[in-house]
C-alpha cells in the first residue's frame, strides 16, 4: 500500500470480526518493529504478542474502558525494561506507531489503549494488573496495548479538512 494511503487510512478501529490474524500477517508485524530507531540503540522495548484467548479474556478488563479488545484476536503488549533507558517511553511510542502503520498496511484494524499512567480500579494501576497476569518483571513500564484484528467495518479515511489546519504546522522562513 502507498504510504500516504497507509497515514490517510490509519484510524483507531474498535471492532472487530471473529477471523483470526494469518502467521504469515503476524510474522509481518514483528518483523515490521525490527526497523524501529531506538534512543542510544538500547532497544529496551520487549513486545508480548498475545493470540491465547484466555489471556486476552483478562488482559481485555485491564481498565474499565478496555472491554471492546477482547474482540481482537491479537494484543501486543508494548513494555520495556525501564532500568535500560530513561527514554523508554518514547522508544515505545515508536514502536507502537510501526505496529499501529503497519497493520493498515496489511488491511487491518488496530487501536491503541494506553496502560502508562492509567488505573485498572482504585486499589491498583493498570499496569500492576497486567504485570500480575503475565508474570513480569518490576522493571518493566508498560506503555499500551495495540489491539490488531480484521476492521467489522471499514474505517472512514481521513481527507484534506483534517490535514489542512494551519495553527498546527508552523513555518519559519
Amino acid at each position: 500500500m502507498d504510504f500516504n494511503k497507509v497515514l490517510n487510512h490509519r484510524r483507531s478501529v474498535r471492532s472487530f470480526t471473529n477471523e483470526q490474524l494469518t502467521d504469515s500477517q503476524i510474522l509481518e508485524l514483528k518483523n515490521s518493529v525490527l526497523k524501529v530507531p531506538s534512543a542510544k540503540s538500547i532497544y529496551p522495548w520487549k513486545l508480548y504478542f498475545i493470540t491465547n484467548k484466555e489471556k486476552i479474556e483478562i488482559l481485555s478488563r485491564f481498565k474499565s474502558s478496555s472491554g471492546f479488545i477482547k474482540q481482537a484476536p491479537l494484543h501486543v503488549v508494548v513494555t520495556a525494561d525501564t532500568s535500560l533507558s530513561d527514554m523508554w517511553i518514547e522508544d515505545c511510542s515508536i514502536v507502537a506507531t510501526y505496529l499501529l502503520l503497519k497493520a493498515v498496511d496489511l488491511g487491518l484494524g488496530a487501536c491503541w489503549l494506553q496502560v502508562r499512567n492509567r488505573q485498572h480500579n482504585d486499589k491498583i494501576s493498570a499496569r500492576q494488573y497486567i504485570l500480575n497476569h503475565l508474570d513480569l518483571s518490576e522493571t518493566f513500564g508498560i506503555e499500551c496495548i495495540i489491539a490488531i484484528g480484521h476492521p467489522e467495518s471499514e474505517p472512514v479515511p481521513h481527507y484534506e479538512q483534517h490535514t489542512n489546519n494551519k495553527y498546527k504546522i508552523v513555518d519559519i522562513t
